[in-house]
């Protein structure tokens, strides 16, 4: 995964990219030109619990794409009070870091147009994250298992 291509990601489709539970993506500003690239895994709940879901959020801190990254916070999923980002006391990034910033920025404003930045998710399945390999997939981040679409075969446009 070291050298590879980032696919850009339709905005509107952020939330489910994001959230699908093994997803990779890159955060880049338009304007400045910074970009980050985040992992965000989601943690298994406990039985019952429907009110929350937890998705722990790593920062890309190295070369190695695939190994490199650092913890810094956690997305709390509430049912009816949406989305929080809490960056972590444990993080080697404190909580005025420009990439916790950012992911926390993301997070607060999920529902709302994004003028300054474009998202690139990194050719993996953002749900089980299997190399994805048809077009129909790779436009959409997710593979045709993950995403409930049939596969489509070799050569067959569609």
């Amino acid at each position: 995964m070291e050298n590879q291509i980032r696919h850009e990601v339709e905005l509107s489709r952020l939330n489910e990219i994001m959230f699908a539970g093994k997803s990779i993506f890159t955060v880049e500003n338009i304007n400045s030109g910074n970009w980050f690239t985040y992992k965000v895994e989601s943690v298994k709940k406990k039985k019952g619990d429907l009110e929350t879901s937890v998705h722990f959020v790593s920062v890309l801190r190295g070369e190695n794409n695939t190994k490199d990254y650092m913890f810094i916070g956690t997305i709390f999923g509430y049912k009816n009070k949406g989305k929080v980002y809490r960056h972590s006391e444990n993080s080697h990034a404190g909580k005025d870091a420009l990439s916790a910033k950012v992911i926390d920025w993301i997070v607060r404003n999920l529902d709302k147009p994004f003028n300054s930045i474009k998202i690139y998710h990194m050719g993996m399945c953002c749900k089980c994250g299997k190399e994805l390999t048809t077009p129909d997939s790779i436009r959409s981040g997710i593979g045709p298992k993950c995403g409930n679409r049939e596969p489509r075969k070799k050569g067959v446009p569609g």
